[in-house]
């Protein structure tokens, strides 16, 4: 994929995909940030999580200090897909915006279920060696409407 034009920075992922059983390439897919994202974002996680769904993690920097995290969640895909064109999320989330301390969220991993059932996912950010950074630790976990069922993930 062509870097943006400041050329630090990838605009799509492209991803190849396998069959396990014979061992056959199967049609590539691409990935890229929701509209809107800055120059300097990059993906710095992908898990596919319940359902076959693919969630993924972003990340921005721009200096002197300014860090933009945004969270993705793209549908599941058949394997036999043929795509055209980037596939698109289908629900985003700001992850400063709701209150996450603006760092440099890199990895991503499935957090234990909560006593009602819902999952929950857990975020690290490392420090750099960086004495302006610090190495965090988030849980996150989503709220849950009065239209939502009890014990529903």
């Amino acid at each position: 994929m062509p870097p943006t034009s400041c050329g630090c920075c990838w605009q799509k992922l492209k991803v190849n995909q396998i069959n396990s059983s014979s061992n056959k390439s199967l049609p590539s897919l691409e990935y890229q940030p929701a509209a809107g994202a800055e120059a300097h974002w990059g993906l710095t996680e992908l898990i596919a999580i319940e359902n076959d769904a693919l969630l993924a993690l972003w990340r921005g920097y721009r200096e002197p200090n300014q860090w933009w995290s945004r969270l993705e969640l793209f549908a599941p895909i058949q394997l036999s897909a043929k795509t055209k064109g980037p596939l698109k999320p289908i629900a985003q989330w700001d992850l400063i915006g709701l209150g996450l301390a603006p760092d440099n969220w890199e990895a991503m991993a499935e957090g234990p279920r909560l006593g009602d059932g819902r999952s929950t996912l857990l975020l690290a950010s490392d420090d750099n060696f960086n004495p302006l950074q610090a190495n965090r630790l988030a849980l996150l976990a989503p709220l849950r409407s009065a239209s939502c069922g009890k014990g529903r993930p």
